[in-house]
């Protein structure tokens, strides 16, 4: 595991903002049929922290930032941070949003820099994180708040240094095929539950059919020989 905090001390000092503990990134094969290791964000994290911690709305480069990250964590399944919401209009209501669960969900900006292909998949193995963003439906599904972490923050140590060394590669590689096979798994398993449905669905068609074709009509006497 390996921890970062940004440069700036007082939020976290004073307690002055609830801060948000989210997974922002994890090894999981996403909704674009690709996987961005957590190592890949071990070269940009530390100077995304320490220069341009931005958390944005949506993407959208072109309003102002709804909040900001003061620390973060790679792991060896995710990339998790530590973010306080701006005291704006738009911060507040997100803030708003998230502690009542009708928003959960995150998604990183990056910029690709290194890849490979495992079973057919692109991974990502090095990649320059420039912003994470609140969305309502994101690429990952496991991008989401973790717990409120104003009073239990994760240990960090400034971003100039490591506070433990990356892990075996080859376990991470290992790791990312696992979740490609069990992604597969899943997706075969949805294929066979829709064409479940479908067939039910045809057979309640079919039954509702019946019974209109046997349904007795008032003032007719059946009578079985």
């Amino acid at each position: 595991m390996i921890r970062f905090k940004a440069g700036v001390d007082d939020v976290i000092e004073k307690g002055s903002k609830k801060v948000f503990r989210i997974v922002a990134s994890t090894s999981d094969v996403d909704r674009d049929g690709e996987v961005i290791l957590p190592t890949a964000w071990t070269k940009s994290l530390p100077r995304y922290l320490k220069n341009n911690p931005v958390v944005l709305w949506g993407h959208d480069q072109n309003i102002p930032p709804v909040g900001k990250a003061v620390g973060g964590e790679i792991t060896s399944k995710s990339l998790n941070l530590d973010i306080v919401f701006a005291d704006t209009d738009l911060g507040k209501e997100l803030e708003k949003l998230y502690e009542e669960d009708f928003l959960t969900s995150f998604s990183v900006g990056f910029q690709p820099k290194k890849w490979t292909k495992q079973n057919g998949t692109r991974v990502w193995t090095e990649a320059d994180l420039l912003e994470v963003s609140c969305v309502s439906i994101p690429a990952n599904e496991g991008a989401r708040v973790i717990r409120d972490a104003k009073d239990f923050l994760m240990p960090v140590v400034h971003a100039k240094g490591l506070l433990l060394g990356d892990s075996d590669p080859d376990e991470y590689m290992k790791a990312v095929e696992r979740a490609i096979r069990e992604a597969k798994q899943r997706e075969a398993l949805y294929e066979e539950i829709e064409e479940l449905e479908k067939e039910l669905k045809e057979l309640d068609v079919l039954e509702r059919r019946i019974r209109m074709e046997n349904r007795v009509t008032p003032g007719c006497l059946i009578v079985n020989d």
